[in-house]
């Protein structure tokens, strides 16, 4: 009868955790991971087995902040049953995030047996990003003075002035924790730490500011403290447009056009002319997760938004865009990086988002860096990252950029783009690489850089330039000119009356573009060679003692016809062309010679040259 009453209990007992189960699925979907935690916490210690429920207690930690929480969990998953190969993927990407890319490697290895061009991509980041740690980094980066205890990011631009997101009151002690708030500093005054909180600005957050057109882009979202501001934490959010009044305060509100159901729309970036919007969404027409779109403004309205394109999105997710006038910035957590999520350029080629950067380390790191904004004119900007050695879980980092950017742009005598020239940068401890389809190659060189560089393209002459930077320049310009290699062209010089070849003439071939000249002389039968280059314009001289001295001009098209040069006809007017007649001395012909000169007219008499033996006549 005793056993027959502990059943209901042990049924009641296993329906009790199935509750607790099904609230900490739903609290996590919900984005509460806190409270997620401890309920997979106390359904794990009756569970331990369960590789399902201990891989989602890595992902809470995971979301957290607390990536070695994450690996312990994802550990005992994979020892536990039921667990998914998906933990495998998740363990690897924790040890990547900790900097630990030889067991992260592993983990990909090990997980590329079931998906093998996903294991093989991390695979390829792992190797991507120990490449980026032996390398020099581009910029300077350090924590910022105001960064607290608690959460500090979403940095942005009022201005001249910083503004940021925060969980820390300024007024209230180190240990209390507090609401999201909005603060603004000059960039003077946030070096000292001082910052103030702004009005109005309740539930708001990743703002953008328009102030020429008194405009605040922001998002309804709502953040959990000591949760990661990422999309995997399951932030929901739609994008709006307030009006600001004279002293800077949101008033009116507009929501965006292209807000919907069962997607969010967020990340705001307004253009500096207020034209453009740049924004990330994970609705249904991207190409993976989250992806970037910009829409333009047309009148009161905006157009329909326009994915960036899949150089710049992805299959991972793409967030915080920044556009600086001439480039986008973004974070993402697919492109090869370090870590979680890594800041990458994307820049603009045929009005197509094609080329992407990362941007190197120090202002990447193994943890998640999001958020970049940067000011040209200063060559300093902010991010937020909770990279090893921060205050809090998220920290504001300061950057200044410490290289400049070498442009070299190489073209034809006629100014056309060179694609596919060469750049030899072996002189400077690096490789070669191409110019693009624009004729351009780039590359960030920093301060005190000083190399000499071989530029070329098969059909054209080489050219040695020497590049120097010294870090505050910003973008440095090299335009370079490649000249098609010289052809031998062939000739005959002959007389102008018998066709015969003339020896011994002397050739000289000027470049007119150059000035510079080539000489050679015909050889016994009147051949002679020079090497002229394409679209390029000579005048080519003939001379010898007792002919008439002639000339040719000559322009070359984009290609040069070896036979361009034909027979040279060259007037005799003294008869050399007669047998043996090159073997004599020339004939003598009438001359003049200037016997003296000066500035006093009396200082010179006729009478003075009547010595001369045979002077001929004697002019004064």
């Amino acid at each position: 009868m005793r056993l027959l009453q502990i059943i209901p209990l042990i049924l009641f007992s296993f329906s009790l955790f199935g509750q607790s189960l099904k609230k900490a699925n739903k609290d996590f979907q919900q984005g509460q991971i806190k409270s997620a935690l401890q309920l997979y916490l106390k359904y794990a210690e009756k569970n331990q087995q369960d590789g399902t429920v201990l891989g989602r207690i890595g992902d809470c930690y995971t979301l957290m902040g607390d990536t070695e929480g994450a690996v312990e969990w994802y550990e005992k998953a994979l020892l536990g049953s039921g667990s998914s190969p998906v933990i495998r993927l998740k363990l690897g990407k924790a040890f990547k995030t900790l900097g630990d890319y030889d067991r992260a490697s592993t983990e990909f290895e090990k997980y590329a047996i079931s998906k093998p061009s996903i294991g093989k991509h991390f695979l390829e980041s792992c190797e991507f990003a120990q490449k980026m740690l032996a390398s020099e980094s581009p910029y300077l980066v350090k924590p910022y003075l105001l960064n607290s205890e608690q959460n500090e990011f979403n940095p942005t631009w009022k201005g001249k002035e910083l503004v940021f997101e925060s969980f820390k009151d300024q007024t209230a002690a180190e240990t209390e924790v507090n609401n999201h708030q909005i603060y603004k500093s000059t960039v003077a005054e946030a070096d000292a730490g001082a910052y103030l909180p702004l009005a109005g600005m309740e539930e708001k957050g990743l703002l953008s500011y328009d102030l020429s057109n008194n405009k605040l882009y922001y998002c309804k979202v709502e953040y959990t403290q000591d949760i990661l501001p990422i999309p995997e934490s399951g932030l929901e959010m739609n994008l709006f447009i307030a009006d600001l009044d004279s002293d800077g305060n949101p008033g009116r509100v507009q929501s965006f056009p292209f807000n919907g159901k069962g997607y969010s729309t967020g990340f705001p970036q307004i253009s500096a002319d207020g034209k453009t919007l740049y924004f990330a969404s994970n609705r249904a027409d991207g190409f993976g997760g989250w992806d970037l779109y910009f829409s333009r403004k047309l009148g009161p309205s905006w157009s329909q938004p326009i994915n960036l394109g899949p150089y710049v999105n992805t299959s991972g997710n793409e967030i915080h865009p920044f556009f600086d006038g001439a480039n986008v910035y973004f974070s993402s957590d697919w492109h090869p990086g370090m870590g979680g999520y890594d800041i990458f350029r994307a820049e603009r080629i045929d009005d197509e988002w094609k080329k992407i950067y990362h941007l190197g380390n120090q202002l990447n790191s193994p943890a998640n860096d999001l958020g970049f904004i940067y000011d040209p004119s200063s060559r300093k900007g902010f991010l937020s990252s909770n990279r090893v050695g921060g205050k809090g879980n998220m920290d504001l980092y300061l950057f200044r950029k410490i290289t400049d950017e070498v442009v070299i742009q190489v073209s034809d005598q006629l100014g056309n783009p060179m694609e596919g020239a060469m750049v030899d940068l072996s002189n400077c401890g690096e490789n070669e690489y191409q110019t693009d389809k624009e004729g351009i190659y780039s590359f960030q060189a920093l301060g005190g850089f000083s190399c000499e560089a071989m530029i070329s393209k098969t059909g054209y002459s080489p050219m040695l330039v020497s590049i120097a930077a010294d870090g505050n320049t910003g973008v440095k310009k090299i335009e370079i000119e490649l000249e098609r290699e010289a052809v031998p062209v062939e000739g005959q010089v002959v007389y102008a009356n018998t066709q015969n070849g003339v020896s011994g003439v002397l050739i000289q071939a000027t470049n007119q573009k150059t000035a510079r000249v080539f000489e050679t002389s015909s050889d016994k039968q009147g051949n002679f060679e020079i090497p002229l280059k394409a679209n390029t314009t000579y005048i080519v001289r003939f001379s010898k003692a007792g002919l008439r001295d002639s000339h040719k001009k000559i322009t070359t098209g984009e290609t040069v016809d070896p036979g361009l040069i034909s027979a040279i006809p060259m007037e005799d007017p003294y008869g050399l062309s007669a047998p043996g007649a090159e073997d004599a001395p020339p004939p003598m012909g009438e001359f003049s010679i200037q016997l003296a000169a000066s500035t006093n007219p009396n200082a010179i008499r006729q009478s003075d040259y009547t010595s001369l033996e045979n002077p001929g006549k004697v002019y004064l």
